[in-house]
Protein backbone atom coordinates (compact mmCIF):
# COMPACT_ATOMS: atom_id res chain seq x y z
CA UNK A 1 0.00 0.00 0.00
CA UNK A 2 1.51 3.21 -0.97
CA UNK A 3 1.87 6.27 1.05
CA UNK A 4 -1.15 7.87 -0.64
CA UNK A 5 -3.81 5.17 -0.14
CA UNK A 6 -2.08 5.31 3.60
CA UNK A 7 -2.98 9.14 3.89
CA UNK A 8 -6.49 8.77 2.30
CA UNK A 9 -7.38 5.45 4.64
CA UNK A 10 -6.81 8.00 7.35
CA UNK A 11 -8.65 10.69 6.25
CA UNK A 12 -11.57 8.56 6.15
CA UNK A 13 -10.87 6.92 9.61
CA UNK A 14 -10.72 10.49 11.14
CA UNK A 15 -13.98 12.13 9.30
CA UNK A 16 -15.63 8.89 10.65
CA UNK A 17 -14.38 9.51 14.13
CA UNK A 18 -15.29 13.26 14.02
CA UNK A 19 -18.81 12.32 12.83
CA UNK A 20 -19.36 9.94 15.63
CA UNK A 21 -18.09 12.01 18.37
CA UNK A 22 -20.37 14.65 16.93
CA UNK A 23 -22.99 12.76 16.87
CA UNK A 24 -22.35 10.96 20.62
CA UNK A 25 -22.36 14.80 21.88
CA UNK A 26 -25.08 16.09 19.96
CA UNK A 27 -27.47 12.79 22.12
CA UNK A 28 -25.82 12.80 24.85
CA UNK A 29 -25.64 16.91 25.93
CA UNK A 30 -27.52 19.27 23.02
CA UNK A 31 -30.32 16.44 22.25
CA UNK A 32 -31.86 16.01 26.24
CA UNK A 33 -31.97 19.64 27.04
CA UNK A 34 -33.77 20.49 23.93
CA UNK A 35 -36.75 17.84 24.07
CA UNK A 36 -36.94 18.89 27.73
CA UNK A 37 -37.42 22.50 26.91
CA UNK A 38 -39.85 21.03 24.22
CA UNK A 39 -41.93 19.18 26.63
CA UNK A 40 -43.01 22.59 28.40
CA UNK A 41 -45.39 25.23 27.86
CA UNK A 42 -45.94 28.42 29.13
CA UNK A 43 -48.97 29.11 31.40
CA UNK A 44 -50.72 32.85 32.28
CA UNK A 45 -53.24 33.21 34.85
CA UNK A 46 -54.54 36.66 35.43
CA UNK A 47 -57.04 37.39 38.67
CA UNK A 48 -58.71 40.16 39.51
CA UNK A 49 -56.92 41.44 43.03
CA UNK A 50 -60.20 42.39 44.60
CA UNK A 51 -61.24 38.58 44.39
CA UNK A 52 -58.34 37.42 46.69
CA UNK A 53 -56.84 38.36 49.55
CA UNK A 54 -53.73 35.19 49.73
CA UNK A 55 -51.31 34.11 46.94
CA UNK A 56 -49.86 30.18 47.86
CA UNK A 57 -47.62 29.03 46.14
CA UNK A 58 -45.78 25.20 47.26
CA UNK A 59 -42.95 24.56 45.21
CA UNK A 60 -40.48 21.25 45.48
CA UNK A 61 -37.36 23.96 43.73
CA UNK A 62 -38.68 25.96 41.70
CA UNK A 63 -37.47 30.20 41.62
CA UNK A 64 -40.16 32.21 42.23
CA UNK A 65 -40.07 36.40 41.41
CA UNK A 66 -42.33 38.36 43.02
CA UNK A 67 -42.48 41.79 41.15
CA UNK A 68 -45.19 45.04 40.01
CA UNK A 69 -47.43 44.26 37.48
CA UNK A 70 -48.01 46.75 34.29
CA UNK A 71 -51.67 46.46 35.18
CA UNK A 72 -54.70 46.19 37.55
CA UNK A 73 -54.68 42.54 37.53
CA UNK A 74 -52.59 39.92 39.63
CA UNK A 75 -50.59 37.88 36.74
CA UNK A 76 -48.87 34.17 37.18
CA UNK A 77 -46.38 32.61 34.56
CA UNK A 78 -45.09 29.39 35.17
CA UNK A 79 -43.73 26.36 32.81
CA UNK A 80 -44.98 23.39 33.19
CA UNK A 81 -45.35 19.96 30.75
CA UNK A 82 -48.79 18.91 29.21
CA UNK A 83 -49.41 15.76 31.25
CA UNK A 84 -48.80 17.55 34.59
CA UNK A 85 -49.79 16.37 37.76
CA UNK A 86 -49.89 20.17 38.82
CA UNK A 87 -52.50 22.40 40.39
CA UNK A 88 -53.82 26.05 40.33
CA UNK A 89 -57.27 26.70 42.68
CA UNK A 90 -58.74 29.97 43.56
CA UNK A 91 -61.04 28.90 46.73
CA UNK A 92 -61.60 30.98 50.05
CA UNK A 93 -60.10 34.40 48.47
CA UNK A 94 -56.79 32.24 47.82
CA UNK A 95 -55.28 31.50 44.75
CA UNK A 96 -52.95 28.43 45.19
CA UNK A 97 -50.07 27.22 42.68
CA UNK A 98 -49.10 23.35 43.95
CA UNK A 99 -46.32 22.34 41.84
CA UNK A 100 -46.01 19.01 42.34
CA UNK A 101 -43.19 18.32 40.08
CA UNK A 102 -39.46 19.58 40.26
CA UNK A 103 -38.17 22.20 38.48
CA UNK A 104 -35.97 19.90 35.57
CA UNK A 105 -32.44 21.23 35.32
CA UNK A 106 -31.19 22.78 31.31
CA UNK A 107 -28.46 24.51 32.86
CA UNK A 108 -24.87 23.25 31.48
CA UNK A 109 -22.14 24.50 29.05
CA UNK A 110 -23.33 22.85 25.58
CA UNK A 111 -27.01 24.02 26.08
CA UNK A 112 -28.18 27.07 27.54
CA UNK A 113 -32.05 27.19 27.59
CA UNK A 114 -33.98 29.77 26.14
CA UNK A 115 -37.39 29.60 28.43
CA UNK A 116 -36.76 30.03 32.62
CA UNK A 117 -38.95 26.48 32.83
CA UNK A 118 -37.70 26.68 36.46
CA UNK A 119 -39.19 30.29 37.36
CA UNK A 120 -42.60 31.37 38.94
CA UNK A 121 -43.11 34.63 38.27
CA UNK A 122 -45.91 36.30 39.87
CA UNK A 123 -46.72 40.26 39.48
CA UNK A 124 -48.76 42.39 41.76
CA UNK A 125 -50.89 45.37 41.06
CA UNK A 126 -49.57 48.57 42.88
CA UNK A 127 -53.45 49.85 44.02
CA UNK A 128 -53.65 46.02 45.62
CA UNK A 129 -52.77 45.46 49.45
CA UNK A 130 -52.56 40.85 49.45
CA UNK A 131 -50.59 38.72 51.53
CA UNK A 132 -47.78 35.83 50.09
CA UNK A 133 -46.81 32.84 51.36
CA UNK A 134 -43.96 29.98 49.90
CA UNK A 135 -43.38 27.18 50.56
CA UNK A 136 -40.30 24.85 48.94
CA UNK A 137 -37.92 22.84 49.81
CA UNK A 138 -34.84 23.88 47.96
CA UNK A 139 -36.40 26.63 45.61
CA UNK A 140 -35.81 30.66 45.71
CA UNK A 141 -37.59 33.35 46.47
CA UNK A 142 -36.91 36.85 45.08
CA UNK A 143 -39.92 40.00 46.10
CA UNK A 144 -38.89 43.48 44.49
CA UNK A 145 -40.69 46.89 43.99
CA UNK A 146 -43.84 45.49 45.74
CA UNK A 147 -46.15 46.32 48.24
CA UNK A 148 -48.01 43.32 50.51
CA UNK A 149 -49.72 42.63 53.78
CA UNK A 150 -47.87 39.73 54.89
CA UNK A 151 -45.09 37.96 53.36
CA UNK A 152 -44.77 34.01 55.08
CA UNK A 153 -41.92 31.98 53.47
CA UNK A 154 -40.64 28.64 54.36
CA UNK A 155 -37.75 26.84 53.24
CA UNK A 156 -35.04 23.94 53.39
CA UNK A 157 -32.32 25.40 51.65
CA UNK A 158 -33.30 27.90 49.03
CA UNK A 159 -32.23 31.70 49.70
CA UNK A 160 -34.69 34.69 50.23
CA UNK A 161 -33.95 38.08 48.55
CA UNK A 162 -36.53 41.45 49.65
CA UNK A 163 -35.38 44.52 47.99
CA UNK A 164 -37.07 47.43 47.94
CA UNK A 165 -40.20 45.91 49.39
CA UNK A 166 -43.35 47.63 51.54
CA UNK A 167 -44.64 44.53 53.72
CA UNK A 168 -46.62 44.90 56.88
CA UNK A 169 -45.81 41.49 58.25
CA UNK A 170 -42.61 39.06 56.97
CA UNK A 171 -42.46 35.90 58.87
CA UNK A 172 -39.14 33.80 57.66
CA UNK A 173 -38.49 30.03 58.55
CA UNK A 174 -35.31 29.00 56.50
CA UNK A 175 -33.12 26.13 57.48
CA UNK A 176 -30.02 26.49 55.86
CA UNK A 177 -30.88 29.34 52.89
CA UNK A 178 -29.41 32.72 52.77
CA UNK A 179 -31.67 35.46 53.54
CA UNK A 180 -31.10 38.97 52.47
CA UNK A 181 -33.45 41.99 53.33
CA UNK A 182 -32.70 45.08 51.15
CA UNK A 183 -34.04 48.56 51.85
CA UNK A 184 -37.73 47.32 53.29
CA UNK A 185 -40.53 49.28 55.05
CA UNK A 186 -41.74 46.75 57.62
CA UNK A 187 -43.99 46.57 61.04
CA UNK A 188 -42.47 42.95 61.86
CA UNK A 189 -39.45 41.06 61.07
CA UNK A 190 -39.68 37.28 62.03
CA UNK A 191 -37.37 35.34 61.20
CA UNK A 192 -35.99 31.49 62.45
CA UNK A 193 -32.74 30.54 60.92
CA UNK A 194 -30.91 27.50 61.45
CA UNK A 195 -27.51 28.53 59.51
CA UNK A 196 -26.68 30.33 56.61
CA UNK A 197 -25.99 33.87 56.17
CA UNK A 198 -28.82 37.13 57.32
CA UNK A 199 -27.83 40.54 56.24
CA UNK A 200 -30.32 43.15 56.93
CA UNK A 201 -29.87 46.57 55.52
CA UNK A 202 -32.81 48.87 57.05
CA UNK A 203 -33.17 52.52 55.09
CA UNK A 204 -33.83 53.84 58.27
CA UNK A 205 -32.56 54.37 61.70
CA UNK A 206 -31.65 51.34 64.39
CA UNK A 207 -33.56 53.36 66.88
CA UNK A 208 -36.70 53.25 65.69
CA UNK A 209 -36.74 49.39 66.10
CA UNK A 210 -37.28 46.87 69.25
CA UNK A 211 -34.86 44.13 68.79
CA UNK A 212 -34.71 40.26 69.59
CA UNK A 213 -31.86 39.23 68.04
CA UNK A 214 -30.14 35.76 69.10
CA UNK A 215 -27.58 33.11 67.44
CA UNK A 216 -26.36 30.46 69.92
CA UNK A 217 -22.71 29.40 67.78
CA UNK A 218 -23.26 31.82 64.78
CA UNK A 219 -21.85 35.56 64.95
CA UNK A 220 -24.08 38.80 65.50
CA UNK A 221 -22.78 42.43 64.30
CA UNK A 222 -24.76 45.53 63.94
CA UNK A 223 -23.01 48.42 61.64
CA UNK A 224 -20.18 46.18 60.87
CA UNK A 225 -19.69 45.73 64.74
CA UNK A 226 -19.79 42.37 66.99
CA UNK A 227 -21.57 43.36 69.74
CA UNK A 228 -19.97 43.52 73.08
CA UNK A 229 -21.41 43.44 76.50
CA UNK A 230 -19.25 43.81 80.21
CA UNK A 231 -19.64 40.78 82.15
CA UNK A 232 -17.38 40.88 85.02
CA UNK A 233 -15.93 43.82 84.20
CA UNK A 234 -14.58 42.09 81.00
CA UNK A 235 -15.82 43.47 77.69
CA UNK A 236 -16.93 40.13 76.00
CA UNK A 237 -18.32 39.17 72.48
CA UNK A 238 -21.98 37.95 73.06
CA UNK A 239 -24.30 36.54 69.96
CA UNK A 240 -27.63 38.26 71.71
CA UNK A 241 -29.00 41.54 71.24
CA UNK A 242 -32.05 42.74 73.22
CA UNK A 243 -33.59 45.85 73.21
CA UNK A 244 -37.28 47.57 73.43
CA UNK A 245 -37.66 51.02 72.96
CA UNK A 246 -41.11 51.53 72.76
CA UNK A 247 -41.17 51.67 69.28
CA UNK A 248 -43.64 50.34 66.32
CA UNK A 249 -41.05 48.48 64.49
CA UNK A 250 -39.61 45.04 65.43
CA UNK A 251 -37.18 42.53 64.55
CA UNK A 252 -37.28 39.13 66.00
CA UNK A 253 -34.21 36.89 64.65
CA UNK A 254 -33.35 33.55 66.38
CA UNK A 255 -30.61 31.50 64.93
CA UNK A 256 -28.73 28.62 65.86
CA UNK A 257 -25.53 28.91 63.74
CA UNK A 258 -26.41 31.61 61.14
CA UNK A 259 -23.90 34.70 60.82
CA UNK A 260 -26.03 38.30 61.56
CA UNK A 261 -25.50 41.32 59.72
CA UNK A 262 -27.54 44.50 60.42
CA UNK A 263 -26.83 47.37 58.62
CA UNK A 264 -28.43 50.88 59.27
CA UNK A 265 -28.23 54.69 58.23
CA UNK A 266 -26.38 55.12 60.55
CA UNK A 267 -23.40 53.53 59.21
CA UNK A 268 -23.52 55.79 55.66
CA UNK A 269 -24.00 58.72 57.73
CA UNK A 270 -20.69 60.82 57.33
CA UNK A 271 -19.87 63.24 60.18
CA UNK A 272 -20.62 67.09 59.17
CA UNK A 273 -18.21 69.60 57.91
CA UNK A 274 -17.79 72.76 59.11
CA UNK A 275 -18.23 75.56 56.11
CA UNK A 276 -16.13 78.41 57.32
CA UNK A 277 -19.05 80.48 54.96
CA UNK A 278 -21.70 78.92 57.18
CA UNK A 279 -19.57 79.94 60.60
CA UNK A 280 -17.24 82.63 60.30
CA UNK A 281 -17.10 83.33 63.71
CA UNK A 282 -15.00 80.23 63.83
CA UNK A 283 -13.22 80.53 60.62
CA UNK A 284 -12.05 83.94 61.85
CA UNK A 285 -10.92 82.34 65.70
CA UNK A 286 -9.09 79.72 63.53
CA UNK A 287 -7.19 82.29 61.60
CA UNK A 288 -6.33 84.01 64.71
CA UNK A 289 -4.31 81.15 66.20
CA UNK A 290 -2.60 80.34 62.83
CA UNK A 291 -1.24 83.74 63.21
CA UNK A 292 -0.68 83.78 67.02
Amino acid sequence: MNRKTIGLVSLIVLLAAGIIGFLWFYNSYYLPGKRIENTYIEVYQDVDPSDIGTIWIDTIDHKVVVKPSDDEKVKISYFQKIDNSNSFTISNHTVRLWMIEKAEDLENIFYQNSRPIDTITIYIPQGSYLSFKNDTVNGSLTVKDVRLKDLQAGSVGGPVVLENAEINRIKLDINYGGITVTNCQFQMMDIHAVTGECRISLPDSLSLYNLNLHTSYGTLSVNNERIHEIINDTDVIVNRLERDVGAEKNIIISSVRSTINITTVEVYEEPPVDDPEENPEQNTDENKEKES
